[in-house]
């Protein structure tokens, strides 16, 4: 068994001490890390803010004075908002929100990394509450995978949540504010042609379970005359989870799912805004010469 410092566990009693250095070494590179200078910051880069330009609405609605704050996305195919998004909160705003990310992504070696080095975390309760307790905005997409994978079938910009409520008991828990954030802009880019189903092969191999296991890898191809588009993002009216209580209604589970569900109908409410209200914009096409 191999662990990720790299060492090779050949003497049972090796194992716990090595893994609560490894342990300890993460906890210390989690608290330790600082985001970059915030005038100098460019995630994602010239080109793809030339492709793909942003609106922004609804920041007067952001809470003040306070980065207790939990944003909560919906995931849109590919996952290219999040670099936008992050690099306006941090650049326009003053808050860089640590995404909690799949742990999959870390099994990763380089890509794993690369994340680290962006901030993200393994999304565990326990990375959560560490965050949480030096106060610092978060940034999470309760659909994950699910999501971000979604397949021929799925509705573009549909939530998959299923029954996912751990965002609001760990903001319950914690006394964070959630802002819903909507996100719409490139899916209408992106056509599915096929599903590969790849939960199969993680539940054989990995012995996946659930949402995991029925997850498949879409294949996707430019949407022919769509290409070229503006993204929209608009925060929404936050929810303030010290309105149930305590950290103790954390494990009331009518008050969680109450927050999970208010939460999840204004982001369902405010995506059905964006997308009507981005018909009438002038400058949605990118490439495209206006009338």
């Amino acid at each position: 068994q191999q662990c990720r410092t790299g060492i090779w566990l050949n003497e049972v009693g090796q194992t716990d001490a090595i893994f609560a250095f490894e342990k300890d070494l993460e906890v210390r590179e989690l608290t330790a890390w600082q985001p970059p200078p915030r005038r100098k910051y460019a995630l994602a880069g010239p080109m793809m803010h030339a492709a793909m330009p942003q609106t922004f609405s609804g920041a007067e609605l952001l809470p003040k004075g306070t980065t207790r704050i939990l944003f909560v996305m919906n995931h849109q195919m590919g996952g290219l908002e999040i670099p936008f998004f992050v690099e306006h909160l941090h650049v326009e705003h003053n808050l860089y929100p640590r995404a909690l990310a799949d742990h999959m992504h870390f099994m990763i070696p380089a890509w794993g990394a690369m994340l680290r080095d962006a901030g993200a975390i393994d999304g565990t309760r326990e990375n959560c509450s560490l965050i949480m307790n030096m106060g610092q905005p978060l940034l999470v997409f309760p659909g994950g995978g699910n999501e971000i994978l979604k397949s021929k079938n799925d509705a573009k910009y549909g939530l998959k949540w299923r029954e996912r409520a751990g965002f609001a008991r760990m903001a319950i828990l914690h006394g964070y504010t959630i802002v819903p954030v909507a996100a719409v802009g490139l899916e209408d880019q992106l056509d599915v042609v096929a599903d590969i189903p790849v939960g199969k092969v993680l539940a054989a191999t990995m012995g996946s379970k659930g949402s995991r296991a029925e997850m498949t890898l879409p294949i996707m191809k430019p949407s022919a005359g769509n290409l070229g588009q503006r993204l929209y993002f608009r925060f929404l009216e936050p929810v303030d989870t010290t309105a149930v209580g305590g950290p103790e209604m954390a494990e009331d589970k009518e008050a969680v799912l109450s927050v999970r569900n208010i939460v999840k109908d204004r982001l369902e409410a405010g995506l059905a805004q964006l997308l009507e209200e981005r018909e009438e914009d002038p400058d949605r096409f990118i490439l495209r010469s206006k009338a």
